[in-house]
């Protein structure tokens, strides 16, 4: 899972390829097959997140890390079971 701030532009170059590759579908499908890509974003004028500020944002992330943990750790502990 990769999480970018929504102002992740403003630390790296709005056009590099990185950026290119994680906000194009297709092509994060192509590198990362079972990747997934969430935009942390406050919901809060004035407050938006950036780069260097993600973790003042925890309560914005923690959500969409635990989604994403329960999904992954749901069918390994089944399989343990």
């Amino acid at each position: 899972m990769t999480l970018l701030a929504e102002q992740e532009g403003d630390l790296l170059v709005p056009n590099s390829p990185t950026m290119a590759a994680l906000r194009t579908p297709d092509t994060c499908r192509q590198l990362f097959p079972r990747g997934k890509v969430r935009v942390v974003c406050s919901g809060s004028a004035g407050d938006s997140v950036a780069h260097a500020s993600l973790i003042f944002h925890h309560s914005h992330y923690n959500p969409i890390i635990k989604a994403w943990y329960d999904k992954l750790v749901a069918p390994v502990l089944f399989a343990v079971v």
